[in-house]
């Protein structure tokens, strides 16, 4: 039979690591975000300064944007689908304690 302070201990890592990881996931998405907002803006100006009869060249860089406004799309929504993965798989641990009994368990023979 686990104990209480186990299980405790259990969700306590739990969080820890999990908030560990939403800090890594952060970080990641933000030097992801430096670089293409740079591209961005390049592609942006090379737009302004290409002459209008350059039309495959102003295509090529009004799909640049399209695809860095694509790259930003997947991130935001990656970090979104972590942030409820993380809520949910807390919220389920602190409202069902025998699957956090069970995740103690596991630990406990680990060790």
């Amino acid at each position: 039979m686990t104990s209480a302070t186990g299980v405790q201990t259990v969700v306590a890592d739990f969080e820890t690591q999990a908030s560990s990881n939403a800090v890594d996931l952060q970080t990641i998405a933000h030097e992801l975000r430096q670089p293409l907002s740079a591209i961005e803006s390049i592609a942006y100006y090379l737009n302004l300064a290409l002459p209008r009869d350059s039309r495959p060249a102003r295509k090529q860089a009004r799909r640049l944007q399209h695809l860095v406004e694509q790259s930003n799309w997947i991130l935001t929504s990656a970090l979104q689908l972590a942030d409820h993965a993380l809520r949910v798989g807390l919220d389920r641990l602190h409202r069902q304690p025998d699957r956090a009994s069970a995740l103690f368990g596991v630990v406990a023979l680990r060790q």
